[in-house]
């Protein structure tokens, strides 16, 4: 392939960019814990809120758990149990993120953030991560109305990049994000974290599935 033919490339954050999926997962079954949940946040049911913004987590929990779950207290609870986190241990930063974000920018190719997080959270991580500076653009869940698997937040970082969608890789790690990247018409690369694609995600990956973000710098040289 030829590198100049893609001319950008969108990174996912959560689970993606930054190893903090796992850390979400267990705040929230903490929270469940000590509300007498028992196990509530099983690795399917967080499989199937990936990519979600808040809304569609708080239906999601409300269907889950009943209507008298009161998401909104035990997000915030949620945020501040995860804030305290990061800044007493940093932003745990996936392997080849530098790498990478180091070559793109090297070649000049386009990059730009596309994350369910909420604005305030999710650039106060870039910051902490000290990788805010290598995006063009950001895209977060509270700026588009509708979450993944729509294609929506892609299809906005392609029109803030003034790219193409066929000329954009879209790096995720989460099932949710690969359908969107593919209903937006762009390439989409799954990063594994913990979710194994199924046969039917396989199927709308631009390359097979890599274990590391260094790897697609050599999907970009072949």
């Amino acid at each position: 392939m030829n590198k100049n033919k893609i001319k950008a490339v969108i990174f996912d954050m959560d689970g993606l960019m930054f190893d903090t999926d796992r850390l979400t997962m267990s705040l929230w079954q903490k929270i469940c814990d000590e509300h007498g949940g028992g196990q509530c946040i099983t690795e399917e049911f967080w499989a199937s809120l990936s990519g979600g913004n808040s809304d569609a987590f708080e239906r999601a929990f409300v269907e889950r758990f009943g209507i008298d779950f009161d998401y909104k207290t035990k997000r915030d609870q949620r945020r501040e149990m995860e804030e305290n986190h990061i800044e007493a241990n940093g932003v745990p930063i996936k392997d080849g993120l530098h790498q990478l974000l180091d070559y793109l920018k090297k070649n000049k190719i386009k990059t730009a953030v596309a994350t369910s997080r909420i604005e305030k959270m999710a650039q106060n991580w870039l910051e902490l991560a000290d990788v805010d500076q290598y995006f063009d653009v950001k895209v977060f869940g509270d700026s588009v109305k509708h979450s993944k698997p729509a294609p929506d937040i892609f299809l906005k970082a392609c029109e803030e990049l003034s790219v193409k969608p066929e000329e954009t890789i879209v790096l995720e790690d989460a099932p949710n994000g690969i359908i969107a990247a593919h209903r937006a018409g762009t390439k989409p690369i799954m990063i594994v974290d913990y979710i194994q694609p199924t046969d039917e995600i396989r199927k709308m990956l631009f390359t097979e599935p890599l274990d590391s973000l260094a790897e697609v710098i050599e999907i970009l040289e072949r």
